[in-house]
């Protein structure tokens, strides 16, 4: 069974390659295990392993769902570590807190109960994943991530996948199930 999650991509523009250089250099003494340039997201929500036939009607509700969505223009909050500071197992950034991105979850919170699934317990934190931290090093070069400044540039979600994810050594790999564009504003 394949596993899914909805997600808004972000496109792999210069400023996410320079982004993710800039980390990867910062960080170079630790291990972590970096995320593909292609397949940076934001996760909307994580299904696991799900069958065939029920993707099916994951598809069918969500060309229902997210039929009509306008492109979201977001910004940047600051650099995050998840699970928690003093044990990071996440680098990535989060965005700040946007109308349109909170009812696109909303909706995908609607939608997925709507197939038989249970929405998250979590608190949706948009934010996008850098990479997966394995070992800590040097608490300091952790410290020293979070207290960078967000850039001032636009950053613009333009569609909406579902995803299948296959776990590999490297890393996981994201191949596009289905999608929709979102209309321009």
């Amino acid at each position: 069974m394949p596993r899914i999650f909805f997600a808004l991509p972000v496109e792999p523009d210069t400023y996410w390659q320079s982004l993710l250089q800039e980390s990867k250099k910062q960080f170079k003494d630790e291990a972590i295990t970096w995320v593909s340039i292609n397949g940076i997201h934001i996760t909307l929500y994580f299904f696991g392993e799900v069958e065939m036939s029920v993707i099916e009607k994951i598809i069918q509700e969500a060309q229902k769902t997210y039929n009509g969505l306008s492109c979201i223009e977001l910004k940047l909050l600051k650099p995050v570590l998840f699970t928690s500071h003093r044990k990071p197992s996440i680098i990535g950034w989060q965005f700040a807190p946007h109308a349109a991105l909170i009812q696109i979850h909303k909706l995908t919170v609607q939608l997925v109960t709507s197939v038989g699934f249970m929405p998250s317990t979590q608190n949706f934190v948009p934010h996008v994943t850098l990479g997966r931290v394995k070992k800590v090093n040097a608490m300091k070069t952790y410290d020293n991530y979070i207290t960078q400044q967000p850039p001032d540039i636009p950053i613009y979600i333009n569609k909406i996948v579902l995803y299948k994810s296959t776990l590999m050594p490297q890393g996981a790999l994201y191949s596009p199930l289905w999608e929709t564009s979102l209309s321009k504003i």
